[in-house]
Protein backbone atom coordinates (compact mmCIF):
# COMPACT_ATOMS: atom_id res chain seq x y z
CA UNK A 1 0.00 0.00 0.00
CA UNK A 2 1.64 3.42 -0.85
CA UNK A 3 -0.60 5.77 0.20
CA UNK A 4 -1.95 5.91 3.71
CA UNK A 5 -5.14 7.83 4.52
CA UNK A 6 -5.25 10.57 7.04
CA UNK A 7 -6.94 9.02 10.79
CA UNK A 8 -6.98 13.11 11.66
CA UNK A 9 -8.24 15.91 9.62
CA UNK A 10 -5.12 18.30 9.70
CA UNK A 11 -2.40 15.58 9.42
CA UNK A 12 0.32 15.17 9.64
CA UNK A 13 0.60 19.27 10.64
CA UNK A 14 -1.56 18.37 14.19
CA UNK A 15 -4.14 16.37 15.41
CA UNK A 16 -7.72 17.23 14.24
CA UNK A 17 -10.98 15.72 14.33
CA UNK A 18 -11.30 12.22 13.77
CA UNK A 19 -12.17 11.05 9.96
CA UNK A 20 -13.60 8.02 9.21
CA UNK A 21 -14.33 6.59 5.54
CA UNK A 22 -17.10 5.56 3.70
CA UNK A 23 -17.75 2.86 1.01
CA UNK A 24 -20.94 2.25 -1.05
CA UNK A 25 -22.50 5.04 0.49
CA UNK A 26 -22.93 3.69 3.92
CA UNK A 27 -20.18 1.63 4.96
CA UNK A 28 -17.95 3.02 8.02
CA UNK A 29 -14.15 2.21 7.83
CA UNK A 30 -11.20 3.49 9.52
CA UNK A 31 -8.12 4.88 7.75
CA UNK A 32 -6.10 1.75 7.48
CA UNK A 33 -9.15 -0.34 5.79
CA UNK A 34 -10.06 2.39 3.53
CA UNK A 35 -6.59 3.18 2.37
CA UNK A 36 -6.34 -0.71 1.62
CA UNK A 37 -9.94 -0.18 -0.39
CA UNK A 38 -8.67 3.15 -2.20
CA UNK A 39 -5.68 0.99 -3.17
CA UNK A 40 -7.63 -1.50 -4.82
CA UNK A 41 -9.90 0.95 -6.66
CA UNK A 42 -12.58 1.26 -4.75
CA UNK A 43 -14.15 4.73 -3.78
CA UNK A 44 -13.85 5.76 -0.71
CA UNK A 45 -15.73 9.35 1.14
CA UNK A 46 -14.19 11.10 4.13
CA UNK A 47 -16.43 12.59 6.52
CA UNK A 48 -16.04 13.78 9.86
CA UNK A 49 -16.93 11.62 13.31
CA UNK A 50 -18.64 14.45 15.26
CA UNK A 51 -20.72 13.26 17.87
CA UNK A 52 -21.05 8.84 17.22
CA UNK A 53 -19.36 7.20 20.30
CA UNK A 54 -20.35 4.00 18.94
CA UNK A 55 -18.94 4.10 15.40
CA UNK A 56 -16.72 1.22 14.52
CA UNK A 57 -15.38 0.16 11.18
CA UNK A 58 -17.17 -2.53 8.91
CA UNK A 59 -14.14 -4.42 8.08
CA UNK A 60 -12.12 -4.79 10.82
CA UNK A 61 -14.47 -3.45 13.80
CA UNK A 62 -11.72 -0.75 15.61
CA UNK A 63 -13.56 1.68 17.05
CA UNK A 64 -13.66 5.28 15.88
CA UNK A 65 -13.10 8.03 17.99
CA UNK A 66 -15.60 10.57 17.82
CA UNK A 67 -14.85 14.74 18.30
CA UNK A 68 -17.50 16.38 20.76
CA UNK A 69 -19.45 13.09 22.18
CA UNK A 70 -18.73 12.40 25.97
CA UNK A 71 -17.97 8.77 26.99
CA UNK A 72 -19.46 7.31 29.21
CA UNK A 73 -17.36 6.82 32.39
CA UNK A 74 -19.46 6.20 35.01
CA UNK A 75 -20.57 2.75 35.60
CA UNK A 76 -23.97 2.27 36.69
Amino acid sequence: MSYILPKYSNDPNFVGYPLFYVKDDSIPLCHMCASEENFNGVLVKMECNWEDPNLYCDDCSTKIESAYSEEDSESK
